[in-house]
């Protein structure tokens, strides 16, 4: 509002003489400042109604904002706050609170938040703008909290700097959420950490060693034991301990339902004993036999699941104690559970691979007799067929002797094959080296008066131990055709070359000869002139490997067989 210039108002000298009309000029000009005042004073009532609403409503503004909220001058001394200020951290009304400063209420304010007060108030004053900072304050219920008070200066009419307004969030549920995260993710590290060392492991002693060492340090208690269902009598055996008590319980057994493990075991559920001498299930000899004086014990039951169902099948427990009564509570029950969990998987990983070694081994014993019968059998027949061979001969019986060679050319055959898969412990074989094999031992039993050369290409190639034995006899068979018609041709040089391919799933073997190439007859399949050996290469190809067979002559007799192994079918 401008200013008012009120006019100068000359008494009237009673020697002085006026008109009539000087007077009434003067009483209109009076009356002119009577209505003037009137107006400034009206005015002037306006204004403080204003201020007096203005003030009500920033009052009424400041009490509905839920965080507390001051200001104060550059001295430090309050000028005002809102009630939840008042009340929420001093207790008192704000008007006992106006005209004080923060160092004035020491059982609400610590001296060290009062001077981080003032300090931070004279930083504010210098640099001006904005600041905020976190301080822990006791409130007037008697908690201490965290607060981010947040301040900024305000100026005067003359735009000086004339004091600081403050505003306090409460930020104690907010730190409390950021710990207990904090100590979540530890605690998922620890057991994404320990889950990892567990099931890597495959020594249930180390599994053991590990996991109860983990979960005393974990939890900082004085002992942690674990018990196994032992299959064959059903009694809990203390498989392992921490130190304190493993050289006193290791070994123990006790019958399912006896003493705090009995009952978890035969309950199948997590019991937390707050008291032991309250409570009836614990084993009070464990105490006498370890020395120790037990008050608290959490028990976990370890549970895997079996069958189709998934059914849960508790395999033992593993139980924490402590010199402590009520030492534990849900929380821990919470933060062992899931561990446990990762530890009852652990060890059925470990027995399961003790089975298998075990089950391994037992498996090696048998293969082995079985290899070493098998071989003692085929190297019978084959003395058998020699044998026979020479007293035909000696007796001069009318036999074919070329029937005779066959027959053991093709149990060599499969002699070579298996003594092959026996070295290779059933795993399966590359064609190339069967191929080698089977052509060179057919090659060394046969009297040959010409010089054979062998060309195998090289080939990455491997069948299974099922198609093996049908292969061999196939590449018998093609290798003693195609040198019985070199011999009737009397060829003097003769080359066999074998390729191997695999494309789209499909293995090609293709056995080609420089011969004389197959007569008409077979190469028109008429059954009639078939021999025995292409009847079973037919018959081996469509029936066993089903596959396919084709021949033809190209400077040569040439046989391709095309079939999927049975990886591929």
């Amino acid at each position: 509002m401008d200013p008012i210039t009120l006019p100068i108002i000359k008494p009237i000298k009673p020697d002085e003489e006026k008109t009539k009309a000087e007077l009434i000029a003067e009483l209109m000009a009076l009356r002119e400042d009577v209505a003037q005042l009137q107006q400034v004073e009206t005015e002037r009532h306006w204004a403080e109604e204003t201020l007096r609403s203005y003030l009500q409503f920033l009052g009424a503004l400041l009490d509905t904002i839920p965080n507390p909220v001051f200001y104060k001058d550059k001295e430090g001394f309050y000028l005002g706050c809102n009630n939840i200020f008042a009340q929420f951290i001093f207790g008192i009304p704000k008007e006992k609170i106006i005209g004080r400063s923060v160092h004035e209420f020491p059982v609400a304010i610590s001296s060290k938040v009062a001077h981080l007060d003032r300090v931070q108030d004279l930083e504010l004053l210098q640099t001006s703008g904005i600041q905020a900072y976190e301080a822990q304050i006791l409130c007037a219920d008697g908690v201490e909290r965290d607060f981010i008070i947040s301040k900024a200066t305000y100026r005067d009419a003359t735009n000086q700097i004339a004091g600081i307004v403050g505003v306090m969030s409460d930020i104690t549920e907010r730190n409390q959420m950021q710990q207990r995260l904090m100590q979540n993710n530890l605690e998922l590290a620890l057991l994404n950490r320990t889950s990892q060392e567990f099931i890597s492991s495959l020594d249930l002693d180390q599994v053991l060693t590990n996991a109860l060492e983990e979960a005393r340090q974990l939890l900082d208690v004085t002992a942690c034991s674990a018990w196994l269902i032992d299959p064959n009598s059903h009694e809990l055996v203390c498989r392992h301990a921490t130190e304190g008590q493993s050289r006193s319980i290791l070994g123990w057994r006790l019958a399912m339902g006896q003493g705090v493990v009995g009952w978890v075991a035969e309950h199948a559920t997590t019991l937390i004993v707050p008291d032991t001498r309250l409570d009836e299930r614990h084993f009070k000899q464990i105490d006498e036999e370890t020395g120790l004086d037990l008050r608290s014990i959490l028990s976990v039951p370890l549970q895997i699941k079996v069958g189709s169902s998934n059914e849960l099948q508790v395999i033992g427990v593993m139980q924490v104690v402590d010199n402590q009564p009520n030492r534990f509570s849900i929380a821990e029950q919470r933060l062992l559970e899931p561990l446990v969990v990762t530890i009852a998987i652990a060890i059925e990983n470990a027995r399961l691979y003790e089975q298998a070694q075990r089950d391994a081994k037992t498996k090696a014993i048998l293969l082995s007799e079985v290899n070493h019968r098998v071989k003692n059998n085929l190297a019978a027949i084959i003395g058998l067929l020699y044998a026979e061979q020479s007293h035909a001969a000696f007796e001069h019986k009318v036999i074919d002797q070329t029937i005779f060679d066959e027959l053991i050319n093709r149990v060599q055959g499969l002699a070579i094959v298996h003594e092959m898969l026996s070295a290779a412990e059933w795993s399966p074989l590359p064609l190339q080296e069967l191929a080698e094999q089977v052509i060179g031992s057919l090659l060394q039993t046969i009297s040959l008066n010409i010089r054979v050369v062998v060309d195998i290409s090289p080939s990455p190639v491997r069948v299974l131990a099922e198609e093996a034995h049908e292969i061999a006899l196939i590449i018998n068979e093609l290798a003693t055709n195609s040198v019985k018609y070199a011999l009737s041709a009397r060829q003097k040089n003769f080359h066999i070359q074998v390729t191997i391919t695999h494309q789209e799933n499909e293995i090609r073997f293709e056995f080609r000869d420089n011969g004389p190439g197959y007569p008409p007859e077979i190469l028109q399949r008429k059954a009639q002139h078939y021999s025995v050996g292409f009847g079973l290469i037919e018959g081996i190809v469509q029936s066993s490997l089903r596959g396919k067979l084709s021949i033809y002559n190209d400077n040569g007799a040439v046989s391709v067989i095309q079939f999927k192994t049975a990886k591929d079918k």
